[in-house]
Parts: C-alpha cells; sequence; structure tokens
C-alpha cells in the first residue's frame, strides 16, 4: 500500500456514512489514511423513515444530512456522482456523469476515482421477484424520491376526492414486512387528521388494503407481536389479505394466483429486498435476491469463492453468512450498523499490518411504528426476548433514530435539532398538504 492509503467508500446509507465518520475520526492523526465517500444523491436520509415522508408526517428537505457538511465536519472527502463500475485489478471506481435535476445539462463529467480499499455500501432495492408490470404501475420505498412521489400521488388522488371526481381512494400495499405494516399504520393515522381541514376528503373516504404472501403480518418477529399490530391494523380498518400471491400488476389492478383481482388507484409495492446492481470486475458471488456474497471478514468474494483483494461489502447489498448457518444476516439497518463498526475497526488493524475481524451479528431487537403514539417491537433478553408496545415502544423507535443523528451531528446539535423540529411543526398543518 501507498504511505496514505485512499479509502473509497461507494454509498452514503446507514452502513457508509457511518463507516466514513468512524474511519475519517481514526485515521485522520497523522495522514494515516484518506477516505472518501462516493453517492449519487447530495444528501442522506435515514431509510427507516421514508414510510413517514411518503405519508407526510415528514418533509425530506428537513430530514436531510448534507453529504459535503459532513466530510468537512468528520475529515473526510465527498464526491457526487453514481459508481457504476468497479475494476479490482485496475485498483478504480468509474463514478457517472451528474446532470441538472430537471434537463439536460451536464453538470459533472464521468470520472475515474483510484483506491487502495473500497467499501460496497450500495444498499438495496424492493424485489418486484419478476412479477410483470411492478416497475410500471408501482411505488416503491426505497429513496426519498420514490417517497415524495407517493406523497404527491396521495395528495392528488385525495383532490379527486374532495371534488367529487372519484367516490373512494383506495390504496394497496404489497408486502406485510415492517415496512407495508408501518406504511398502512401511518397512512391510516396520516389521512385520519385530514377531518380538520373542511376542503380536504373525509378520511372515512380511503380504502387500505394489505397484502402478503405469508400467513401474518411482519412474519420475521415473534408471533404475540405480529398478533398485536394485526389486532391494531384490524382497528385502524385496514383491509388484510394473507397467504396471497400477486402474479401480475396493470394500471390500477392486482392479478391474484388464486383467482380475482384487487383494484387500487395507488398500488405500493414494498414485497422483498433485492441487492443494488453495480458491474465489479472480477466479477462476485451472487446470492439470493442480488446480495454479494463475503466472508466473515466482509470481504467481497469472486465468483470463483476466492476474495477480491481490497474490496469490501456492508449493508443491504452483502450477503454474510455467520458461521453455522445457511442464511444470510438480516438486511436491516441494524445490520448495517454493526458492520460499519466493525469494518471501521477492522480497517484500522489493515493499515497496522495486523489481520480484520470477523463480524458476528447480535439481534438488538425489532421495532415497529405503528402510527400516532404506538408502536410494537420485540427485545431480546438472555435467550428469549418480551414484547414492549404502545408508547413504550413509540419512545424507543423514536430514540433509534436520535442516537443516529447523534452519531452525525453529536448529542448538542442532536438536542438542538430536535427542538428547531417541535417548534417547526408547531407553526404548520399537523401534515405536510403540498407539493
Amino acid at each position: 500500500m501507498a504511505q496514505a492509503p485512499h479509502i473509497l467508500i461507494i454509498g452514503g446509507g446507514a452502513g457508509g456514512l457511518e463507516l466514513a465518520i468512524r474511519l475519517a475520526r481514526a485515521t485522520r492523526r497523522g495522514g494515516r489514511a484518506r477516505v472518501t465517500l462516493v453517492d449519487s444523491s447530495p444528501a442522506h436520509v435515514w431509510k427507516p423513515r421514508l414510510h413517514e415522508i411518503a405519508v407526510g408526517l415528514l418533509v425530506a428537505a428537513e430530514e436531510q444530512a448534507n453529504y459535503a457538511e459532513q466530510a468537512a465536519a468528520h475529515g473526510f472527502a465527498f464526491v457526487l456522482g453514481a459508481t457504476d463500475t468497479i475494476d479490482v485489478t485496475a485498483r478504480t471506481a468509474r463514478v457517472g456523469a451528474v446532470r441538472e435535476p430537471d434537463g439536460p445539462r451536464e453538470l459533472l463529467p464521468q470520472r475515474t476515482s483510484p483506491f487502495d480499499i473500497a467499501v460496497l455500501a450500495i444498499g438495496s432495492t424492493v424485489d418486484d421477484f419478476g412479477t410483470p408490470g411492478v416497475h410500471e404501475h408501482c411505488h416503491v420505498l426505497d429513496t426519498p424520491e420514490g417517497a415524495e412521489r407517493l406523497h404527491r400521488a396521495i395528495l392528488a388522488q385525495a383532490a379527486r376526492v374532495a371534488a367529487g371526481e372519484q367516490e373512494r381512494l383506495r390504496i394497496a400495499i404489497v408486502g406485510a414486512g415492517t415496512t407495508g405494516v408501518e406504511l398502512a399504520a401511518e397512512l391510516r393515522s396520516a389521512t385520519g387528521r385530514l377531518a380538520q381541514y373542511r376542503s380536504l376528503m373525509d378520511p372515512g373516504q380511503i380504502d387500505i388494503t394489505l397484502l402478503d404472501m405469508a400467513d401474518r403480518p411482519l412474519p420475521g418477529v415473534a408471533t404475540d407481536t405480529s398478533d398485536y399490530a394485526r389486532r391494531l391494523l384490524d382497528r385502524q380498518r385496514v383491509a388484510m389479505r394473507f397467504g396471497t400471491k400477486v402474479t401480475a400488476v396493470e394500471l390500477g389492478i392486482l392479478h391474484l394466483a388464486e383467482g380475482g383481482t384487487v383494484a387500487a388507484d395507488i398500488i405500493v409495492w414494498v414485497s422483498g429486498v433485492r441487492g443494488r446492481a453495480l458491474e465489479v470486475a472480477p466479477k462476485p458471488k451472487l446470492e439470493k435476491g442480488g446480495r454479494m456474497r463475503v466472508d466473515p471478514m466482509l470481504r467481497l468474494l469472486g465468483e470463483d469463492g476466492h476474495v477480491l483483494d481490497g474490496l469490501y461489502a456492508i449493508g443491504d447489498c452483502a450477503a454474510c453468512f455467520e458461521a453455522g448457518s445457511d442464511k444470510p444476516v438480516g438486511a436491516t439497518a441494524q445490520a448495517a450498523h454493526q458492520q460499519a463498526r466493525l469494518l471501521a475497526r477492522s480497517l484500522v488493524r489493515q493499515l497496522d499490518g495486523r489481520p480484520p475481524l470477523p463480524f458476528t451479528f447480535y439481534y438488538r431487537g425489532t421495532l415497529v411504528s405503528l402510527g400516532a403514539g404506538k408502536a410494537v417491537g420485540d427485545v431480546p433478553t438472555g435467550g428469549w426476548s418480551f414484547r414492549i408496545a404502545g408508547l413504550t415502544a413509540k419512545l424507543a423507535y423514536q430514540w433509534l433514530y436520535i442516537t443516529h443523528l447523534a452519531e452525525l451531528f453529536g448529542w448538542t446539535r442532536t438536542g438542538a435539532s430536535a427542538l428547531a423540529s417541535l417548534l417547526r411543526r408547531s407553526a404548520r398543518p399537523s401534515i405536510k398538504l403540498h407539493w
């Protein structure tokens, strides 16, 4: 390696941004390494909150952490652009051109970035499982832009109902995992606030249907936690259809495997997670769902099963198998955070000539937001877990986000931002009513 090796982190999600911050802190003294973060967006938004942006409870612009600001505060470099190719042999990454959002003008040209070590933290997208029509006719919640498009669609359809152009607003959500359940519950909670605005539609004119192939909501959590969520969704008048497979999507219509259809004005597809595509040469080993296989040290493996020297992967895009397990660690924010912290220590050890550390995932529980003042979760303790629900769970859910912000901004600024957010909300409508 060069005297000051260049560590390139591709993707600024929950894992990538935290890794950049931790590595920059650990290596900036004495110029031990140069750390660069590359992302196609100029700002970071915490992915678990996208459903709140979609229903209008949060404004995306107010939830962003600007990468350039983070780079200046923590001592790493930021490069704007989407990385499309990694050449392991040449140790280069190709960053695509950046164009103006609503025009053809090129703002930044295509560039090539050399590296000594590269970490792929490019996240995931929604898996359509090859279902025809999903891409053309469904909304997905994997980016802030996607969340804002869904919000605009909901407002537009609500305006049609209020004007008498259509009788009801029908929303179908395919996927009853965490995102689907949170979206259904928060959507019902948010639209309930429309009653205070006389010119908008009556909240009783919205129908929400949640569909999944599983036999219950939140199939990945304990049965009693799932049952709690199901009872609450039922009280919120969310229609649920389980054991149901969608075979095709047309405009406003879901076709089901058992026959029949579900009609909807808005369809949201949140079923399944697929690793984002990135061209790597030599090709990495891919697992189910397009996730790239890594070894226990989070080093990327090639198709032949050998380590691709100098290349690592963390977060949703990485398939990490723990010893004795035939299933990869789940694509969750807590896994990405734990991998970022472990890899930061490992790469510092590598700079010192010591071997990297193996990754072990520690399950910290699951928290699911279910509307205003409501949430449910599993909390592990010893060899078992217990359920928390209601306001206690909601406060724990909010605390996760606060600790994430503290990692980026420090506790003083996080506290000030929380106070400013409360003041802003007191001076505006309880939900975002414009687009």
